[in-house]
């Protein structure tokens, strides 16, 4: 009977999940296309910078049989690691190419996905023995709370792996055999459509107690096999190591080099907002295009006047002046696979303009810009949607909602940390925690430069976090 009462709740979560998540999708698409067209591909999904350099390698790969985005030099053949594009060979595999009936289905399979989170929340919590009213009033709040579901229409990594992560804690935390091996494969497909989550391997040393070490090795070779294989594929094509997120490179032929690189690097020591630094290059790099002259005035822009200061504004104008040249030289320096002396130069510059910075200005380098990548990670709401962010801004209803969810988005960031105090009665989540903690360091005090939706695949487990810690709290019911 008891599973019988499980099995429904997984359905109406299911059912209830879906069709709040295909409404909201839907709605926002139509209001979108509406007022913008040329935002969303054939009215079916939402366009982004990213979303072609998904779908390019597939599709080259099933018409071409050749592996590669749309464009020159090596980096082509491994800019970004597969997995998501294997997802997307699931639906585009008949035609070959990416048509509105195959966005469709592709976009239905996200949408199924998403449902799915909940199910599998719900499940979490009744094998950690959480009352099932309990588990089916939390898990149905995710389900339909937009803050949870905003990636759905994107063509992004951030559309399945919500759903994969919440699948791989559930296999883990399990404690058949044939559980754990699954979310070693689970894990395995994770890493290879993001290597961010390479830190949860060390989640498996925390179950040696439940399983022998060879298991626990073997799920850890399992885990890290397929990006193994694909990293060895990058050396041979490239004959060098590449990173684990190679944007840079010497062949490419855009923005996207060393000097990029190093400019960006001095910026986020006082300046950690990636979207302010992403146009100034753009308006940099259409200026070069166009044979114009340097504009001062936009060109120093991007550093203030303490910057200037200390490292001296005509110091500054040099190397500017450099990037700026070296932007025109991109192509013929690129096809020969080298960087220009202009570009040395200014690697050099920039390097040294770093550590200036860094000794001038210790408590903002490691203190104060970290914090504001933190709270621009953790004080937002997380409703990205065109029609939470424009179409019914400033209504009662709207402003609302987005309180509610930047409550809950800010709570889901701190209860988790209040958990660790319950670490003898929190076993079961300990485990992931740490490398989500290891993430999140990555984040605010290297990577810096954050968007919205890369912590987005975390939130589920800092869900069931904050609820097992509501529940430590006797705010909510805890039963068997």
């Amino acid at each position: 009977m008891i599973l019988d009462k499980k099995v429904l709740a997984s359905v109406i979560i299911f059912l209830i999940s879906g069709f709040t998540n295909y409404f909201i999708q839907y709605h926002n698409l139509e209001i979108l296309h509406k007022n913008f067209p040329e935002k969303t591909r054939y009215s079916k999904s939402i366009i982004t910078q990213d979303d072609w350099s998904y779908i390019s390698p597939i599709q080259n790969y099933l018409q071409e049989n050749e592996w590669k985005e749309n464009s020159f030099g090596n980096a082509s053949y491994f800019k970004r690691s597969p997995g998501y594009s294997w997802f997307i060979g699931i639906f585009i595999g008949l035609d070959k190419k990416i048509t509105p009936h195959n966005i469709q289905k592709l976009i239905g399979a996200q949408i199924i996905l998403q449902a799915l989170i909940p199910v599998f929340i719900f499940l979490i919590f009744i094998q950690i023995n959480i009352s099932l009213i309990t588990a089916i009033i939390a898990s149905l709040i995710w389900g339909i709370l937009p803050t949870f579901n905003g990636f759905t229409n994107y063509i992004l990594t951030e559309s399945i792996t919500p759903f994969f992560l919440t699948l791989f804690i559930y296999l883990a935390i399990g404690k058949q055999k044939w559980k754990i091996y699954l979310s070693a494969i689970t894990l395995g497909y994770l890493i290879i459509v993001k290597p961010i989550f390479i830190p949860f391997i060390f989640s498996y040393l925390f179950f040696i107690k439940n399983f022998n070490i060879k298991t626990v090795s073997l799920c850890i070779l399992i885990s890290i096999l397929p990006f193994s294989i694909w990293k060895i594929r990058c050396y041979n094509i490239d004959q060098q190591s590449i990173n684990l997120h190679p944007i840079y490179h010497p062949q490419n032929q855009n923005v996207y080099r060393l000097p990029h690189k190093e400019i960006f690097e001095l910026v986020k020591l006082y300046q950690p907002n990636g979207k302010n630094y992403h146009e100034w290059v753009a308006k940099m790099e259409k200026n070069a295009q166009q044979n114009l002259d340097i504009e001062w005035l936009e060109a120093l822009s991007i550093f203030p006047e303490n910057i200037l200061y200390s490292i001296g504004e005509k110091n500054i104008k040099k190397s500017l002046y450099n990037y700026h040249e070296s932007l025109k030289e991109i192509s013929f320096y690129a096809q020969k696979g080298n960087y220009s002396p202009k570009e040395i130069s200014v690697v050099k510059d920039f390097k040294n303009y770093q550590m200036k910075i860094i000794s001038s200005y210790p408590f903002t380098s490691f203190l104060i810009s970290p914090g504001k990548v933190a709270k621009e990670m953790i004080i937002h709401s997380n409703l990205n949607l065109y029609i939470f962010q424009h179409q019914y801004r400033n209504q009662f209803w709207m402003e609302t909602l987005r309180f509610l969810s930047l409550s809950i988005h800010v709570l889901l960031f701190i209860l988790p940390i209040i958990g660790l105090l319950f670490w003898k009665q929190n076993l079961n989540f300990i485990p992931f925690l740490i490398p989500i903690f290891i993430i999140f360091i990555y984040f605010i005090f290297i990577q810096r430069a954050l968007e919205e939706r890369y912590t987005y695949p975390f939130l589920a487990y800092l869900y069931i976090q904050s609820i097992f810690i509501l529940i430590k709290f006797n705010f909510l019911k805890k039963s068997t």
